[in-house]
């Protein structure tokens, strides 16, 4: 009852997170299916999997009461409290803590942190996709000097029709140079090492990048995270940059500011 391709995803990102060097597979075709995995969530990444049990709701007030209990000190009690004295999850999140505390059974401390989870401002970078927005928006968190940024997500296929993402693609007026970026949330890895090396090797079969190295444009790879690493392959056409992540997230919050404020003004 359970599709193979969860299987698959499960064991591939056992050997790709997890390090586990050998798995058994039954025949060539299902070697081949696990081994597409692998090279799809190198591409793209492993999606992140909630660790928080999570039991069916079947009513509304059933629904309710759930979100109340992940707040901090929270159970099906004190949740069941609070929705009662309140009238709705908005009446909580609009609480102020001397509201919060006015409730028998909520007393300074757990009003203090579930008021600042309910009110403080969320700051994370969660996702790749969401550090390239930052990059985008921000190159110098990469690059010392002005950059252009010619592609997000670029296509290269190979001559065996083999694709490959390039995370991001930017171009240094400056040293006449592509600069192909692979971004890693986590810890870098020599892998990440290899896979910017593919992209590399084969950027010529690319026609966006073949245009500039033609012209006499060199390459170079960058890998880019925000986790300490030490990560040094001794290759000085592809270097490691760790983003400075509160940098990141002032510009996530930026862009985000700048949003609602756009959203405002239509509505005015």
């Amino acid at each position: 009852m359970i599709d193979p391709q969860a299987i698959r995803g499960a064991l591939s990102s056992l050997m790709i997170l997890y390090g586990m060097s050998v798995l058994s597979t039954p025949d060539v075709e299902e070697t081949v299916s696990l081994i597409a995995m692998m090279a799809r969530q190198e591409q793209i990444g492993i999606r992140e999997m909630s660790l928080v049990p999570k039991r069916k709701a079947t009513t509304l007030d059933d629904m309710q009461r759930r979100v109340i209990e992940m707040l901090p000190g929270c159970g099906m009690v004190i949740a069941r409290d609070l929705l009662q004295y309140f009238g709705s999850i908005k009446g909580i999140v609009s609480a102020t803590e001397e509201e919060l505390r006015s409730l028998p059974g909520i007393g300074a401390k757990k009003a203090e942190e579930i008021y600042r989870v309910l009110n403080a401002e969320y700051e994370s970078i969660d996702t790749e996709k969401e550090l390239e927005t930052a990059i985008e928006n921000s190159p110098e968190l990469l690059f010392e000097k002005p950059v252009t940024m010619l592609a997000r997500q670029h296509y290269i296929f190979t001559e065996e029709k083999e694709r490959h993402i390039v995370d991001m693609v930017f171009f240094d007026h400056d040293a006449d140079e592509l600069v192909l970026v692979e971004l890693k949330k986590g810890r870098l890895l020599v892998d990440h090492y290899y896979q910017i090396k593919r992209y590399i090797d084969n950027a010529p079969k690319s026609g966006l990048l073949r245009a500039f190295l033609e012209k006499g444009s060199s390459i170079r790879g960058v890998l880019a995270t925000i986790e300490e690493c030490k990560l040094d392959m001794g290759d000085s056409n592809v270097s490691v940059c760790i983003v400075d992540r509160n940098k990141a997230i002032k510009v996530l919050k930026g862009l985000r500011d700048r949003r609602f404020d756009s959203m405002s003004s239509t509505i005015e």
